[in-house]
């Protein structure tokens, strides 16, 4: 659909309609979705693998205590990549956006997502203690590869790598 709306943007429009202020108000409306699908796609990945990493990073510190601070700190971490990324990807090169509406932007979204997260703290705890009872199963996975691309090689019958 992004594509779609960039092609459609820069193809020229109709002679009545684009002499009407229609031209002007795609463009105004439409034209900034392609940059805001890109930051978003680059602002979730990057956001993403830093709360994974983050987080399974600290329960390995924590030997597997403290959720809370996992929980918050690795959002703390991915939130604020994600958040900082997509801002200036989608915003900081368009007309009409200052550097102190970027940064207001920037704290105010950061700020709830971050608050989010303090405040379903306890819903996260009650989850995961119903899910570990009801499993009965723990995985701590010490030898953990936090490499995004890395393809490991399956060990054969032989047991060679």
């Amino acid at each position: 659909m992004a594509v779609t709306i960039g092609i459609v943007g820069w193809l020229p429009g109709e002679a009545a309609w684009s002499g009407q202020v229609g031209q002007q108000a795609y463009d105004q409306m439409l034209s900034a979705t392609p940059r805001i699908v890109v930051a978003s796609l680059v602002a979730y990945l990057a956001g993403s693998f830093a709360n994974a990493y983050i987080l399974t990073r600290l329960k390995m510190i924590t030997q597997e205590r403290w959720l809370w601070m996992r929980t918050i700190g690795s959002t703390v971490v991915g939130q604020g990549m994600d958040t900082v990324l997509f801002v200036l990807i989608a915003f900081a090169f368009a007309e009409g956006f200052a550097a102190v509406l970027l940064w207001s932007m920037i704290i105010s979204n950061y700020g709830f997502k971050v608050g989010v997260e303090v405040l379903l703290t306890p819903v996260t705890y009650a989850i995961t203690g119903h899910l570990k009872r009801a499993e009965g199963v723990e995985v701590f996975d010490a030898e953990k590869d936090f490499h995004p691309f890395r393809v490991r090689q399956v060990r054969g019958s032989t047991g060679e790598r």
